[in-house]
């Protein structure tokens, strides 16, 4: 299982959330939470835990997610320069892929 660092809200700077069509298919996430690095976890202001992904840019371009903004508030899930995008997901919906995935 792997082990995440817990940050606090207030200190994390917003992202682009990715959420399945159905949460209880993992298929969605199959193939792309092997190409993430797991960064940390925090919990939202109404309890839910979130867990930040670093996904390499090179595949977020593959998929098409290169100029893609967050929907709801219009922030690009890529820091400037960097060579990762930052994609959050919530917990429960990626804790198939964490509780049988060996620490990285």
């Amino acid at each position: 299982m792997i082990e995440l660092e817990r940050k606090f809200r207030k200190d994390i700077k917003e992202t682009m959330f990715v959420r399945p069509k159905n949460p209880d298919d993992h298929a969605e996430f199959e193939w792309l939470l092997p190409q993430c690095l797991p960064m940390f976890v925090y919990r939202d202001g109404g309890g839910r835990d979130w867990v930040r992904w670093a996904l390499p840019r090179e595949v977020a371009e593959q998929i098409g997610w290169g100029a893609m903004k967050c929907a709801c508030c219009d922030t690009s899930a890529a820091p400037e320069d960097a060579d990762y995008f930052h994609i959050d997901t919530a917990y429960d919906e990626v804790a198939f892929f964490l509780e049988r995935t060996d620490d990285r």
